[in-house]
């Protein structure tokens, strides 16, 4: 790493990437083709590269879900 790229501007390999957001490579493979909410890819000529700080973002933005007998146990 160079001193003037940081952490956040790692590129991450979607085998990385899938692994930090505990996804299937498929399902990231499917995102890119078909949509979905999944962080933004780089392509760079043929291959496909995920920036660290759009991932660590993406996971930010996600919603937390409780189930509704989670929310009843705190009653």
């Amino acid at each position: 790493m160079t001193t003037t790229q940081n952490a956040g501007d790692r590129l991450l390999k979607v085998e990385e990437t899938a692994e930090i957001i505990g996804s299937a490579v498929g399902t990231l493979n499917r995102a890119r083709v078909i949509g979905g909410n999944f962080p933004s890819y780089v392509k760079i000529g043929k291959s496909v590269r995920y920036k660290m700080s759009t991932v660590l973002k993406w996971m930010e933005d996600q919603q937390e879900h409780q189930t509704t007998s989670a929310m009843d146990a705190r009653r």
